[in-house]
């Protein structure tokens, strides 16, 4: 079974695999002009949507390997917003398992290896799962099958958090049942002493891959996914143990040791948990989504059922054109994507009807509980603002709405589709009840079918009726039939292979039915939803072109600025090592954000546009302005003067910006970032002259105000950079008097700084930046980015993975030194010969 999901795996990743392109979206670089190949047409992207892919996870994979390669952790990213804490923003993934292949293949393998790995996870580890349950083969296959190709899975595919944590989530639900598999002896049954230490040693390495399985789901990188995925695993042992767990004494060791393993996986992700913690703290996304709460209410309506059916019903992100319908009147808070992601296959849900039925039958067994319970809360929460709206206020959960639920409500239905299945195959007695299950699924199958065939002809009929709207093309119209007969064939097929299967009771038929059935359920969504992820050619992934090489030899790549769309926005400098000070990560700080809207007037962190003034721009430590006029947003042109073209686009130098600079004259601003923001804001503010310190915090506080200005820059003060890294500056600073080295680097817990050897505190200036104490002559100044968080958390981690190890460790020897042997416990302990 492995064999075949690893098939499963390297048929939806053939183009890659066979064809030699790289399974990433890089043709998206080809719509700016700086990385377009040869500078010619603009290329259209073969999709659009998964932007995040191309600016940001491709990058910051790019980078993990290029640190970790160089023998460098990396703690901090040079290249974006002025730099900003690395590991601690969790989506980096620098320790998650799947970055692995980055740091010992070539990108074009490490890729094909990561999705292959999440995929074969996803179905063979949800097969073993169910499974453990006592259900067949083909039944537990089918449900693999349809949990790790459902939309959510193959729609954030290439991207590196989302499906990742998802991967992990059928590992730890294992251990869980394996755990409770191995359970104490119920009351009037004796055990020998040597099968009570296989006990034991059973559940004690089950609880440990727990809290390993629970820890890499907060390593994997996405709080949301992994907040949802947790509360899922907590739910099914809960239900475990209240179901399966004997009297109230049995049920309370458990839930104590399912506790303790919990409590072992903080420990064990201590090392990423604790810099998100310190990050989230001083992040802009809880305020702004109190500011505008609407943003989370992100559920679907219910006329986007049928799309949770037919996978792509409306032509799919992928296909050029706009279906402004759908966003409109289905999802107006929510995109093509996510609602894609919700899709399970018009022959899941088929099942599902006959898995209720099984469910029923089997209520004493946790699984059925479990699979009724995730279809029913995770269809309430996927078409609930209301519930959007409340989840939004939990910690640390930030922008989760409700599309990064879907886990819940898909692994639900796989699990009911299983049941489904196995009712049906195992239906015995006479013919006459083996008909009655044959007309089960037919009526099922027919039922569901003529439900969801109706609801999306009528989205297909509103989607043509919209105004501005090309669903009704020919073109859109073609796709929309192709899709519903693809699903409305291989639903048929399957209820056609599984009636025979009721009927056929014994023979090798059996054999040839029971693959055939779960390649279908691999199809349903594999193959239907296998364009939506690109594969690009070589030449178009993170092209060297002209024009970036112009870049970085004209600028030396010191701080710059694009306007008009010239370079891609957020993170894409970090595989091209330009410092791009108009790009900033998911979290960003308050006051950072809060100042570089104010100078830009954009309340989009990287849109690329020109600030208002020159004192704006040496605010930035700006040195260059790639693209655009050259004009300032009043009008003027004083300080910013051509300096070259880079392949046909201008480049403009900045006079009197750098990133580093004496400054004699200070102003302290006391408890408040609001005057001090509006200080630095003003064009006739004069950030090579004066500073603006915040002495107290780097948090915002209550009013405060200004003090008078102090002391005064002479011409001979200056600073020149000796050497910068990924969390390291040297600077060689010059002052006539005791003054500021003021260094245009975000300001951030854990940076320290030096003078001559000498430890001195590093304070916050004008806002956003740093500034060091100079005392009058001339100094060597270095500054290092240590924060206390990462090597508390690493040590934690540390600790915890020696307790594991040695429990391991003892279990291991309790196991050799045990005979087989032992009688049953209350918990099952091994699961029945599966019966295909």
């Amino acid at each position: 079974m492995a064999a075949l999901f690893l098939a499963f795996a390297v048929v939806e990743l053939w183009t890659p695999i066979v064809h030699g392109g790289y399974f990433l979206p890089g043709d998206l670089g080809q719509v700016t002009s700086m990385t377009r190949v040869g500078g010619g047409a603009t290329l259209a992207p073969q999709n659009r949507l998964p932007s995040d892919v191309y600016v940001d996870f491709g990058p910051f994979l790019h980078f993990d390997a290029a640190q970790v390669g160089a023998g460098h952790f990396p703690t901090w990213n040079p290249y974006n917003g002025n730099g900003q804490p690395y590991f601690a923003d969790d989506q980096t993934v620098v320790a998650s398992p799947f970055t692995l292949p980055f740091y010992f293949l070539n990108f074009r393998l490490a890729l094909i290896a990561a999705a292959l790995a999440r995929l074969w996870l996803l179905g063979f580890i949800t097969y073993l799962f169910l499974a453990r349950h006592r259900l067949g083969t083909l039944s537990a296959a089918v449900g693999g099958a349809i949990f790790a190709y459902a939309g959510y899975h193959l729609v954030w595919l290439d991207y590196q958090t989302q499906v990742s944590v998802s991967a992990t989530l059928p590992i730890a639900l294992w251990c869980v049942r394996i755990a409770l598999d191995h359970g104490p002896p119920g009351r009037g049954e004796s055990v020998t002493r040597q099968g009570r230490k296989r006990e034991r040693s059973a559940r004690w390495f089950a609880l440990v891959g727990l809290a390993a399985a629970l820890a890499v789901i907060i390593y994997d990188g996405h709080p949301e996914t992994a907040v949802f995925d947790i509360a899922l695993i907590a739910g099914y042992a809960v239900i475990a143990v209240v179901v399966e767990g004997g009297d109230w004494r049995a049920r309370l060791r458990w839930a104590a040791r399912l506790v303790s393993a919990a409590a072992l996986a903080l420990g064990l992700a201590a090392f990423q948990l604790l810099p998100f913690l310190q990050y989230t703290g001083a992040g802009a996304r809880p305020a702004q989504l109190r500011a505008n709460p609407a943003a989370s209410a992100t559920g679907f309506s219910p006329g986007a059922a049928p799309l949770m059916a037919f996978p792509n019903l409306l032509g799919g992100p992928q296909f050029a054109y706009d279906n402004l319908a759908f966003w409109s009147h289905q999802t107006p808070l929510s995109n093509y994507a996510e609602a894609n992601g919700s899709t399970t296959g018009l022959l899941a849900l088929a099942l599902v009807p006959l898995g209720l039925v099984a469910a029923w039958r089997r209520r004493r067994q946790a699984i059925a509980w479990f699979g009724v319970a995730a279809s029913v809360v995770g269809a309430v929460v996927l078409f609930s603002r209301a519930v959007g709206l409340w989840w939004h206020d939990v910690p640390l959960v930030g922008s989760a709405g409700l599309n990064r639920s879907q886990d819940v409500l898909l692994l639900g239905v796989a699990v009911l589709a299983a049941l489904g299945v196995e009712s049906m195959t195992h239906w015995g007695g006479s013919i006459r009840r083996r008909l009655g299950a044959v007309g089960a699924v037919i009526l099922s199958f027919t039922a569901v079918s003529v439900a969801l065939l109706i609801g999306a002809l009528d989205l297909r009929n509103r989607a043509s009726h919209v105004k501005g709207s090309r669903a009704g093309t020919e073109v859109a119209m073609r796709i929309v039939r192709d899709n519903i007969t693809a699903e409305l064939i291989l639903a048929g097929a399957f209820a056609v292979l599984l009636g025979t299967y009721v009927l056929v009771r014994r023979g090798r038929l059996r054999w040839l039915l029971a693959p055939a059935m779960i390649v279908l359920a691999f199809a349903s969504n594999g193959l239907v939803m296998q364009s939506y992820n690109p594969t690009v050619k070589p030449a178009f992934f993170y092209p060297d072109t002209s024009a970036v090489r112009d870049l970085v030899k004209v600028t030396k790549s010191d701080e710059v600025v694009f306007v008009n769309g010239y370079f891609p926005a957020a993170s894409v400098n970090l595989w091209f090592g330009v410092h791009d000070v108009g790009s900033y990560d998911a979290i960003g700080f308050k006051w950072h954000d809060a100042l570089y809207d104010k100078v830009f007037d954009v309340k989009v962190p990287y849109a690329e546009q020109m600030p208002q003034c020159l004192g704006s721009l040496q605010l930035f430590g700006i040195e260059w302005v790639v693209g655009g006029p050259g004009v300032l947003r009043n009008g003027s042109t004083q300080g910013v003067n051509l300096k070259a073209y880079l392949y046909k686009i201008p480049a403009y130098r900045v006079s009197g910006a750098a990133l580093v600079s004496v400054v004699g004259r200070s102003i302290t601003a006391r408890g408040s970032d609001q005057r001090a923001l509006a200080a630095v804001s003003r064009c006739s503010f004069r950030p090579d002259r004066t500073v603006v310190l915040d002495p107290t915090s780097y948090r915002q506080r209550g009013p405060g105000s200004l003090s008078a200005p102090r002391g005064r820059t002479a011409a001979t003060d200056r600073a020149r950079v000796t050497s910068r890294s990924a969390g390291a500056l040297s600077v060689r600073a010059t002052s006539k008097r005791p003054g500021w080295l003021v260094v245009r680097q975000t300001f951030a817990p854990g940076w320290q700084a030096t003078v001559d050897g000498h430890p001195v505190p590093v304070q916050r200036a004008d806002v956003a930046f740093q500034a060091v104490r100079l005392p009058a002559g001339t100094h060597t100044v270095r500054l290092l980015y240590r924060p206390a968080s990462v090597s508390i958390g690493l040590v934690v981690s540390v600790l915890s993975a020696l307790v594991a190890a040695g429990l391991c460790l003892v279990a291991f020897l309790w196991r050799r030194r045990a005979r087989p042997g032992h009688a049953v416990g209350r918990f099952q302990r091994r699961p029945g010969t599966p019966v295909s």
